[in-house]
């Protein structure tokens, strides 16, 4: 989990990995409101994080333990994936919750190519793109960015029906409900932000003068 700030819920960091249509790897619903009821459902996946990775000392011999050629990072995405191969079945316990200071080492992300060939190289052939397959399941769409880069967004009449909810007029408080209800309603987001900015503003204390 990422923790909470100025009053803020706490948010997902990791909920298991999954796979985009590019093969790259990322935390499902990573941001999510750690509450959300999404957040709750058992799943199965391809591959988990080892912040948080629980198994027998002896399963981890068995497999050889982590890689020796990856350099911090990577290779917990391999002995998982060696796990799934001999049967195994990865689960993420949602009812456990560990906050995570995730990327703080230094360097964490210097040696991304190199690892990332590194798990083409060993696994590619074991790796099923399938963060569209959870999108589908929980009501989402998977979209292209104008940069190519895929990302969970609101079918058209499920945003819409969210818009007619909520409306043009509904106030800060209100908005922070819907958007706690509906992280990937981007246009709510965008204007809770301009009404906590504009109320942020109207609560300045004046400038003071100077004679």
């Amino acid at each position: 989990m990422y923790p909470g700030e100025n009053g803020d819920v706490d948010r997902v960091q990791h909920l298991g990995v999954v796979f985009d249509p590019f093969f790259y790897p990322g935390h499902l619903y990573e941001f999510f409101p750690a509450d959300h009821p999404l957040t709750k459902r058992r799943r199965s996946y391809q591959s988990l994080t080892g912040a948080a990775l629980m198994l027998p000392r002896s399963l981890f011999a068995e497999i050889g333990g982590y890689h020796e050629e990856y350099i911090n990072g990577g290779e917990d995405i391999d002995l998982t994936l060696q796990l799934l191969a001999k049967g195994y079945g990865l689960r993420c316990v949602t009812e456990s919750r560990i906050y995570h200071l995730a990327s703080q080492t230094p360097g964490r992300n210097d040696f991304e190519e190199h690892n990332g060939s590194i798990l083409k190289r060993r696994c590619l052939d074991r790796i099923c793109p399938d963060l569209h397959l959870h999108a589908k399941a929980d009501g989402y769409e998977l979209r292209l960015s104008k940069w190519m880069r895929p990302y969970l967004a609101l079918p058209q009449r499920r945003r819409e029906l969210v818009e007619k909810r909520y409306g043009q007029q509904a106030d800060a408080d209100t908005l922070k409900e819907a958007v706690l209800r509906e992280p990937l309603w981007h246009a709510g987001r965008a204007r809770l932000v301009e009404l906590l900015d504009a109320q942020a503003t109207t609560k300045q204390p004046p400038a003071r003068r100077f004679c």
